[in-house]
C-alpha cells in the first residue's frame, strides 16, 4: 500500500459542500495518522482541478495534490490545458506546483474530454496522448500521468509514442 486515497473525483459528487468535504476529509485523515503504523501517505482525488480543490490541499492532513487534466479543443486558453498553462505560470518562473501547495503534485490521468471523443481523428487521439505524455514527463510533478482510454491507445497504436520518452529518461533517477 502505497497512500490511502481518500476519496475518487470528490468533486462530482452532488451538492459539494467545500466546507463539509474539507472537515470529512481532515477528520479521516488525522484518525488514519493516528492509527496507520506505517504512516502511509494520505491523499485524495479532485477532478476539476480548475473549480474545487483548495479547501483540500491546503490541509496539511493532506499530502499530496492530485487532479486530472482532461481537456477540449478550445483555442481560447479557457480548455483544461490552457488553464493549466496560465495557472503555473503563477506558480514561480519554474512552474512548479509544489511551490503553491507546498506539497507533491500530480495529475493523474489525462486526455480529451469525453464529450469530444466522437469526433476526434486517429492523428487527434496521437497529438492529445503525446502532448499529455511529455507533458507530465517534463512538468515538475511527483509522477508522470496515465492516459485515460487504454483501447484508443491499442487502437492507434499510441504506445509508439512513449519509446522516444523511455529512451531519454533510461538509467536517469527522478527522485531527486
Amino acid at each position: 500500500v502505497m497512500s490511502w486515497d481518500l476519496w475518487n473525483e470528490v468533486d462530482l459528487v452532488e451538492n459539494y459542500d467545500t466546507q463539509a468535504v474539507a472537515a470529512w476529509h481532515q477528520e479521516m485523515a488525522k484518525y488514519l495518522k493516528a492509527t496507520d503504523p506505517w504512516k502511509h501517505i494520505i491523499q485524495t482525488h479532485i477532478c476539476l482541478f480548475w473549480s474545487f480543490g483548495n479547501e483540500l490541499w491546503t490541509l496539511p492532513e493532506m499530502e499530496v495534490v492530485q487532479s486530472d487534466a482532461y481537456w477540449d479543443n478550445k483555442k481560447d486558453g479557457r480548455s483544461d490545458m490552457g488553464m493549466l498553462q496560465s495557472y503555473s505560470g503563477k506558480v514561480n518562473p519554474g512552474n512548479n506546483f509544489e511551490a503553491l501547495f507546498k506539497k507533491p503534485f500530480v495529475f493523474i490521468e489525462y486526455g480529451p474530454k469525453t464529450a469530444e471523443m466522437r469526433g476526434l481523428k486517429p492523428g487527434d487521439w496521437r497529438n492529445r496522448f503525446r502532448v499529455g505524455l511529455w507533458t507530465s514527463a517534463v512538468m515538475p510533478t511527483a509522477a508522470s500521468s496515465m492516459f485515460w482510454y487504454p483501447q484508443e491507445w491499442e487502437q492507434y497504436k499510441l504506445y509508439r509514442y512513449q519509446k522516444p520518452l523511455q529512451k531519454l529518461f533510461a538509467g536517469y533517477d527522478r527522485r531527486g
